[in-house]
């Protein structure tokens, strides 16, 4: 009992520790994009393959829903509070399920984080076009992502 009492918790540490990394690895990219406010862009026969720029995004993904704050900000408290509430779920699934949702949340904290500040969220990066996004938006469409792959090819489906 108090072995898996201290596994529970060692996967705890870890867990925390590293939506900790890198909820300050998004912010301090965000503080340094905007403090910097580079014009960046690497092309390929007109096709642009990287943009580097601020961009302040009041909404959601591609600026959805950006007349909407409440929503904006109540949806990730909600992810958030049903990740922490799951963390023993989690702790007992495997490594897929684990870094889906330490990606989940650090990217839904680290986004709240530019919504409470800032009332809306510094994108800077653009890749083959896609509009731009920053680091808490990849960790949440990476951690979706591999969420979405792990349940298709589960085995035992009730993780």
């Amino acid at each position: 009992m108090a072995a898996d009492f201290n596994k529970s918790k060692k996967k705890g540490v870890l867990f925390l520790s590293l939506s900790a990394i890198l909820v300050l690895a998004d912010q301090v990219l965000k503080l340094l994009f905007f403090r910097l406010n580079p014009l960046f862009e690497f092309s390929l026969d007109k096709i642009s393959i990287l943009k580097i720029k601020v961009v302040q995004n009041p909404g959601a993904a591609f600026g959805l829903l950006s007349g909407f704050k409440g929503i904006l900000l109540v949806v990730p408290i909600l992810v958030i509070g049903a990740i922490l509430i799951n963390l023993k779920r989690i702790f007992n699934s495997n490594k897929a399920i684990f870094w889906s949702f330490v990606l989940i949340l650090s990217g839904s904290i680290g986004n709240l984080i530019d919504r409470i500040i800032y009332s809306r969220v510094i994108d800077f990066i653009s890749v083959l076009g896609v509009p731009f996004f920053n680091l808490a938006d990849a960790m949440i469409s990476i951690g979706l992502f591999l969420l979405i792959i792990n349940q298709a090819f589960s085995k035992d489906k009730k993780d």
